[in-house]
């Protein structure tokens, strides 16, 4: 469960291991601001020239530097507008010029969480139905689930020995409009509920889309890393006819910074598709092993 700090700083690390003269400047404030100050502190101004661009690493804004005096600048808060203006604190790191933003970072971050579901790629969620006789169709509430495999498995807990006894049920997500009972556009109907009781607890079983970074187990994290790594580094490659400026990794096409990217995007596919094939056997590992196995898998065809 990495945050997006953690994840971030992951990518950075491959990005600047593949471009490692371009690794930014790192400084640090010396006192703080509030997001309506025109001026910093830092600890080296002589480090700094005007336009010279910062960002602090805390808070994501970027900042330009307009004028100088000693170890002090004088910046434009939300430089370009892609960031938001925000206090700092004595102990926040700065990064100088840099070439892949935060924002940027992120946006991959993002993008390739995003992608996932289409990999069939997700995490398991769960959540409570409440019985009501004779009610036999419930509706799910939940914004996150994927559809493709909706709702995994229904069960109550036998007060008696704590066993899960295992409900068959079919999974519906509606499309369009229907009746008022399916308002939700998705929810269960439940085949029978053994030996549970009205106002008794059904606990259910999903497959849970990916939002955020806090979402991914440990072994998505590396997939998302490498994935976004191949977005940011795809995004520096030029056509060979375009003048490269003093970047000499694009004077030649393909370039190594081509190859580079070939060799991330193959990471995440095959990656992708380890982690797809270990889902699908831990989506079945949810499913019946009881006497009702085949009845639930009626219910669910």
């Amino acid at each position: 469960m990495a945050t997006q700090a953690v994840i971030r700083q992951r990518v950075y690390n491959y990005i600047y291991g593949a471009f490692p003269t371009e690794a930014p400047f790192v400084t640090r404030l010396t006192a703080t601001y509030t997001d309506a100050e025109g001026v910093i502190d830092v600890l080296d101004g002589t480090q700094w020239e005007v336009n010279d661009v910062l960002e602090n690493t805390a808070t994501g804004e970027l900042m330009k530097v307009v004028s100088i005096s000693s170890n002090i600048l004088t910046v434009i808060h939300a430089w370009q507008g892609t960031t938001t203006a925000a206090a700092a604190t004595n102990t926040d790191t700065l990064y100088k010029n840099p070439r892949f933003s935060q924002l940027v970072i992120d946006n991959a971050i993002v993008e390739t969480m995003t992608q996932l579901e289409k990999w069939g790629i997700h995490i398991f969620g769960v959540g409570t139905l409440t019985r009501a006789d004779p009610k036999i169709y419930y509706e799910v509430s939940d914004s996150d689930i994927v559809n493709a495999y909706g709702v995994l498995r229904i069960y109550t807990v036998a007060s008696s020995s704590e066993v899960q006894v295992l409900l068959p049920f079919r999974y519906i997500a509606e499309t369009g409009t229907g009746p008022s009972q399916y308002s939700q556009g998705q929810g269960v109907h439940i085949g029978h509920f053994g030996d549970s009781a009205d106002t008794d607890t059904l606990h259910y079983v999903y497959a849970k889309l990916i939002n955020a970074t806090t979402d991914l187990t440990a072994r998505q994290e590396e997939l998302v890393v490498v994935g976004a790594t191949a977005l940011i580094m795809g995004g520096t490659i030029v056509p060979a006819t375009h003048d490269p400026g003093a970047r000499s990794d694009r004077t030649v096409a393909p370039g190594q910074t081509s190859r580079d990217v070939r060799y991330f995007q193959g990471r995440f596919i095959a990656e992708a598709r380890i982690e797809a094939a270990q889902l699908a056997v831990e989506r079945q590992a949810q499913m019946w092993q009881s006497v009702h196995a085949a009845r639930a898998r009626r219910w669910k065809s």
